[in-house]
C-alpha cells in the first residue's frame, strides 16, 4: 500500500505544510510495514481520541463507551472493526504528533514510534484474521469469563507482538531525526512496572475485600478485577518485556518486576509461564499463537484461583464469579502487606 493509497482524515486545524509532511512519512513507513485491511488514519484535536475511539467501536458494538484509556492517555489507536464479514482497522493519531512535523523535520521520534506500531497493529490484526477469520472471540460455547480472559491475553499478546518487531526495527533501522540524517533508537516503556504491580495489588485486595463483603455486585467484581489484570499487570508486562527483549544494556523486565513484593511473591511463577507462550507465538512466526493463548487463559485462571476467585458457566451460559476471602485472610500477617 503506498502513499497514495492511504485515506487521511484531518479533524483539526493543522497547516497544510505539516499534513504534507505527515502523509510523507506515512509513505516513507508503509515500506516498512505490509498493511492489508487499512481503511482510514483520522486525526483529531488529543483531548478528542478517546471519543473517537468510541465512536467507532459502537459501529461493531452495543456497549456504549466500551474503550477506557489507562494512565496514560495512549495518542494513537488501531480499532479493528468486524462488519459484513470482513475486517476494517482505522488508526486515529492525536493532533500534537502532526504538529510536532515540518517539511525540513517529519521523522520526529513520536510521530514515527506513533505511525510505526499502529501500522503494526494494522498487519497483526490483518495476520489473525488471515488465519482464524475474527479478532474477538465468539462467545459461543464458552462462559463469559473465559471468553474475557482469552480477550485480555489477546491484547496483551498484540501488545507483545508489535512491541517486539517495533523495538527491532527502530534499533536497526535509522528512521528518527538526528542532527545531520537520521539514526536508531532504543525505546523502552513508558511507565514503572514495578509501580504499576504494586497498584495491582492494592487493586486486588480492595475489590475481593469489597466483594467479600457483599459490598459491590458479582459483575462489577469480575469488570474490576479484569481492567487491573490487564491495566496493572498484564499490559505493562507484556510492553516492558516486548521492549527491553534483545537489549543486552538493560536489565530484564523480571529483574525490574522484583522490586515489586506483589510480583516476587505471588505473580512470579505466573507470569514466567506467560512469557514463555509470548516467545512461543515468536519463535513459531505466529503459527502457535492460539494454543499459547490457550495456555495463557489456563494461567490466567489459576492465578485467579490462587487469590481466591474462581468462576463456572451457569445453564444459561452466563458466568457465576465466587469470591473466597482466604488470600485476604492469609495476609494479615504476610509482609506483603
Amino acid at each position: 500500500m503506498g502513499n497514495s493509497e492511504l485515506t487521511v482524515e484531518v479533524c483539526c486545524r493543522i497547516d497544510p505544510m505539516k499534513i504534507q509532511a505527515f502523509k510523507t512519512l506515512l509513505g516513507e513507513l508503509c515500506g516498512l510495514v505490509k498493511l492489508q485491511r487499512l481503511t482510514k488514519i483520522i486525526v483529531v484535536p488529543d483531548h478528542q481520541v478517546a471519543e473517537t475511539v468510541n465512536a467507532l467501536l459502537e459501529l461493531a458494538t452495543t456497549r456504549a463507551n466500551p474503550y477506557a484509556p489507562g494512565s496514560y492517555a495512549a495518542q494513537a489507536i488501531t480499532i479493528p472493526l468486524e462488519l459484513y464479514g470482513e475486517l476494517f482497522c482505522f488508526i486515529v493519531i492525536a493532533e500534537s504528533i502532526v504538529q510536532g512535523l515540518s517539511v525540513a523535520r517529519y521523522h520526529t521520534s513520536d510521530a514515527v514510534s506513533a505511525v510505526l506500531e499502529e501500522f503494526l497493529h494494522v498487519w497483526h490484526y490483518s495476520e489473525i484474521w488471515d488465519r482464524r477469520g475474527y479478532i474477538q472471540p465468539s462467545r459461543d460455547g464458552t462462559d463469559l469469563c473465559t471468553a474475557d480472559l482469552f480477550v485480555l491475553s489477546s491484547k496483551m499478546h498484540d501488545e507483545y507482538v508489535v512491541g517486539r518487531i517495533k523495538s527491532e526495527i527502530l534499533a536497526t533501522v535509522p528512521l528518527v531525526d538526528n542532527a545531520d540524517d537520521a539514526t536508531t533508537v532504543r525505546i523502552m516503556y513508558g511507565d514503572k512496572v514495578d509501580i504499576r504491580l504494586e497498584n495491582a495489588f492494592g487493586g486486588l485486595y480492595r475489590t475481593i475485600s469489597n466483594a467479600s463483603l457483599g459490598a459491590i455486585s458479582k459483575s462489577d467484581t469480575w469488570n474490576q478485577l479484569t481492567n487491573i489484570m490487564y491495566r496493572d499487570i498484564l499490559e505493562p508486562l507484556g510492553r516492558d518485556s516486548a521492549c527491553r527483549y534483545g537489549n543486552e544494556e538493560v536489565p530484564r523486565t523480571e529483574t525490574i518486576a522484583l522490586q515489586s513484593p506483589f510480583f516476587s511473591q505471588i505473580f512470579s511463577e505466573y507470569w514466567n509461564g506467560i512469557r514463555v507462550q509470548l516467545e512461543r507465538t515468536i519463535d513459531t512466526g505466529l503459527r502457535e499463537t492460539e494454543p499459547a493463548l490457550d495456555e495463557i487463559v489456563t494461567i490466567l485462571r489459576s492465578f485467579l484461583a490462587k487469590i481466591g476467585i474462581t468462576f463456572q458457566k451457569t445453564v444459561d451460559g452466563i458466568c457465576w464469579v465466587n469470591v473466597d476471602r482466604g488470600w485476604l485472610d492469609s495476609l494479615r500477617t504476610d509482609s506483603i502487606r
